[in-house]
C-alpha cells in the first residue's frame, strides 16, 4: 500500500473472514480479495483503544458512573458521550477529555451539539479508577452511550 492510499471502512458479513493484521485501534481482515477494517475496540490485554459503553435509563436527579478506567493502566481518557431523552426523543452529543496524576483529575467538556438535555459531568478518582459521572438534571430519564478512547504514557 502506498503512502497516499487508504482503506475503505465498511460493514461486512463476518462469516469466513481471515485475520490480516490486528493493530491497537482496529482489526483489519480480508474477505475474498477485499481488505477492510471491521472493528474498533479496546485491544487485547488492555492495549489502548476504543470501547463503547452503554448505560441507562438514568432517572431524573440520579448520578450514573458512565464509565471507569484503571489509573494504573491509562493516563488520559477521551469520552464521546451521546444522551437520549427517554420520553421526548431528544439527543445531545459532546466530548469529555481528562488526564490524571494518580490522585487528582483535570477535565474539559466541549463540542456540545444537539437538544437541551440538562446534565452535570464530573470526573473523579475512586478506588484506583478514574470515573466519568453524569448527573441527570432533566425532567425525564436519559440513556447514556459512551465511546471511550484511552492512551498510555
Amino acid at each position: 500500500m502506498s503512502e497516499n492510499s487508504c482503506i475503505l471502512v465498511k460493514e461486512i458479513d463476518c462469516d469466513n473472514v481471515v485475520l490480516v493484521e490486528e493493530i491497537k485501534l482496529a482489526v483489519i481482515v480480508q474477505k475474498d480479495d477485499e481488505v477492510v477494517i471491521v472493528a474498533c475496540e479496546q485491544g487485547p490485554a488492555g492495549l489502548p483503544g476504543i470501547l463503547q459503553v452503554n448505560t441507562g435509563p438514568v432517572a431524573p436527579a440520579a448520578t450514573q458512573v458512565a464509565d471507569s478506567v484503571a489509573i494504573t493502566t491509562f493516563r488520559s481518557v477521551k469520552w464521546l458521550v451521546t444522551l437520549k431523552d427517554s420520553v421526548g426523543g431528544l439527543f445531545k452529543f459532546y466530548e469529555v477529555i481528562t488526564i490524571h496524576n494518580d490522585t487528582t483529575t483535570k477535565h474539559s467538556v466541549y463540542g456540545l451539539i444537539g437538544d437541551t438535555i440538562s446534565v452535570v459531568n464530573d470526573v473523579d478518582i475512586l478506588a484506583g479508577f478514574i470515573r466519568l459521572n453524569i448527573t441527570n438534571n432533566s425532567a425525564n430519564s436519559i440513556d447514556i452511550s459512551v465511546l471511550r478512547i484511552v492512551t498510555t504514557v
